[in-house]
């Protein structure tokens, strides 16, 4: 009773899954309606169930529904079998049950239908591909293992030769859906198909045949005899007796393909394009047999068997192992470490080098001689371009056998969650702390202090260039070294005390220069100026000590400079100018400082007075 009402509410959750465009290509994406209605599903299937899990209880009843599912050929069936495969990976997805049940349920759908419909239905699972085979998939468990049978089973219903298409896409999700190093996708033992047998003609009922007749047959058989031993080159290993016969074959065979080197037309179309006819089987009547040698196709398609053959049996020569890893394929036994591969003989030296010689000659086909007939067409089977494409091939599968040899080594990189990848990241971080950003800009300190310090012409004409500073900040630096001079008078010593007042000096003497700098100060404030210094640009109007010492400094004797200077001057007339008054030194430039500012006020004073009485006279 429970088992059906499961059933029914089955049906019912399946019957509310709204309508989709394309149900098989397109995943069900569930609404909160829908979640609502799958987790009542949920608590009342597990509230009935006594034993068994939910899991269990809804791979019975999803069974039920395909069945009753699949007795319709209806396109409402598809909708509805694909909206019970996207419920049962949508309760997956939930934690409720897990893929199995999904798998089992896949497997149901395919094994009740026709391969028709399983080729129409196998878009649903190409779609839903990442969900059907997580990364955590493996074959021998399930349902890795699942997933391996029912598609095993599809392989087996198809026809390779009807439905090709179909069986390229049930490998290509198998191939997708595990990693290559899957043990159940590998030909560990390296066993070849010997399920295709060709036949051919093996009698020949006409008694009254010719000798070219005779040498034609004889060429046919032994053609179609070789294509035995490309589907099985192992036997040859355990029975070396056939590889003398086999030398004889091949070189009769080779002979009669470079007869025909030159015949036939080489396609100009895209390697991209496929043809539009597809034959499985070799057409191995007789009387096709020579029209078969004319075309270019069947001919190279010889060649590359007979390429393959020579190139096992080459790495399987007793001197197999003297070659270079970098050059020789490992196929022999000495240098793979899987004993499957190993066989009980190889090939003698006299016959590798006969196989050697066949893959050189293939490999480097001799060129026209310049003195061949013109009417010989040169030979277009082994042309350039086929040559490398054989040698890539090749080449390839070398490597492929290499690998399978040496312990089918995990050749992927595990995929990287974005999870672990943040916290790997925080964790490098940590480890390393804080980076401190470089200080210099462009890597050297000489570099960094070019790159910051500007330049051009707009510099040199800045205002910046010709401003003269205002007396203010030298009284400043006067009123400063006062106070230190005062304050460690004691303290000091004598050089100490002189390089203040030197500095005490310099400042007053650079204010002076800053205030006449500016007319209208200079002119206001000249004569507190010059009777005490600096400070006198800062005294008040209404003061009478600057008024009276401007007076008595007004009244020094003009004539007695002026004779002082004359007689200066005559000095310099009779060549003693060297010696040099030092009251009458210039003090226009900066770099002359004097110590005391007594004569500087002396020397303001004179020249003042000096330009009234011209004025005057």
């Amino acid at each position: 009773m429970d088992r059906q009402a499961h059933v029914n509410d089955l049906q019912a959750l399946v019957a509310a899954v709204p309508d989709r465009a394309d149900v098989l290509t397109t995943p069900l994406v569930a609404s909160n309606d829908l979640l609502a209605r799958i987790q009542t599903f949920h608590e009342s299937v597990s509230a009935s169930l006594r034993s068994s899990s939910f899991a269990s209880a809804f791979e019975t009843a999803g069974k039920s529904v395909v069945l009753s599912l699949s007795s319709s050929l209806s396109l409402s069936s598809v909708d509805a079998i694909s909206n019970l495969l996207d419920l049962a990976l949508i309760l997956a997805s939930l934690g409720h049950t897990t893929l199995v049940p999904v798998h089992v349920l896949i497997e149901d759908v395919l094994d009740v239908h026709a391969i028709d419909w399983c080729q129409s239905f196998w878009p649903f699972l190409q779609s839903r591909q990442l969900q059907l085979a997580p990364i955590t998939l493996i074959g021998s468990r399930q349902p890795g293992s699942i997933l391996i049978r029912y598609c095993n089973a599809i392989l087996r219903r198809i026809s390779k030769i009807q439905t090709p298409q179909f069986s390229g896409q049930v490998l290509a999700f198998l191939s997708q859906a595990f990693p290559m190093n899957e043990k159940s996708a590998l030909n560990q033992k390296g066993e070849f198909n010997v399920d295709n047998i060709t036949e051919y003609d093996h009698d020949n009922d006409d008694d009254d045949d010719d000798d070219a007749t005779a040498t034609t047959t004889e060429v046919y058989a032994k053609f179609w005899q070789l294509q035995a031993v490309f589907a099985d080159p192992i036997a040859l290993l355990h029975y070396p007796l056939r590889l003398i016969q086999l030398q004889q074959d091949l070189q009769l065979v080779l002979a009669e393909l470079q007869k025909y080197s030159s015949i036939g037309t080489v396609s100009t179309t895209s390697s991209t394009s496929f043809p539009s006819t597809f034959v499985p089987k070799w057409l191995t009547n007789q009387s096709l047999f020579e029209l078969e040698l004319r075309d270019v196709s069947f001919r190279r398609t010889i060649y590359i068997q007979i390429y393959l053959l020579a190139d096992f049996l080459v790495h399987h020569s007793r001197d197999s192992s003297s070659s270079p890893p970098s050059k020789a394929p490992l196929h022999g036994p000495q240098s793979q470490s899987n004993v499957v591969l190993s066989f009980p003989n190889s090939v003698p030296t006299e016959q590798t080098k006969f196989f050697k010689s066949i893959l050189d000659s293939i490999v480097n086909p001799p060129k026209p001689s310049a003195k061949s007939n013109n009417n010989n067409k040169h030979p277009i089977d082994l042309d350039a371009n086929f040559i490398r494409s054989l040698i890539t091939v090749v080449t390839r599968d070398h490597a492929w056998q290499s690998w399978k040899a040496t312990g089918v080594r995990d050749i992927e990189m595990p995929q990287i969650l974005a999870k672990e990848l943040s916290e790997s990241s925080q964790a490098i971080t940590g480890m390393r702390g804080l980076k401190r950003p470089y200080r210099f800009l462009l890597g050297t300190p000489a570099l960094h202090r070019l790159n910051t310090t500007a330049t051009g012409t707009t510099l040199l004409r800045s205002p910046a260039r010709h401003a003269v500073p205002a007396p203010d900040k030298y009284r400043l630096q006067v009123i400063t070294a006062t106070k230190k001079l005062k304050v460690n008078d004691d303290d000091q010593a004598g050089d100490g005390k002189n390089d203040v007042k030197q500095a005490i000096s310099s400042a007053e003497w650079r204010g002076l220069r800053a205030g006449r700098a500016r007319a209208d100060l200079w002119r206001d404030n000249f004569a507190s100026v010059a009777a005490h210094g600096l400070e006198g640009f800062y005294m008040q109007a209404d003061t009478t000590t600057p008024a009276v010492n401007a007076t008595k400094v007004k009244q020094t004797d003009y004539k007695k400079e002026e004779q002082k200077n004359k007689k200066q001057q005559e000095q310099n007339d009779n060549g003693d100018g060297n010696q040099v008054n030092s009251d009458s030194r210039t003090r226009d430039s900066d770099e002359l400082i004097p110590t005391d500012t007594a004569p500087i006020k002396e020397s303001i004073t004179a020249t003042e007075t000096a330009e009234k009485n011209g004025q005057n006279g």
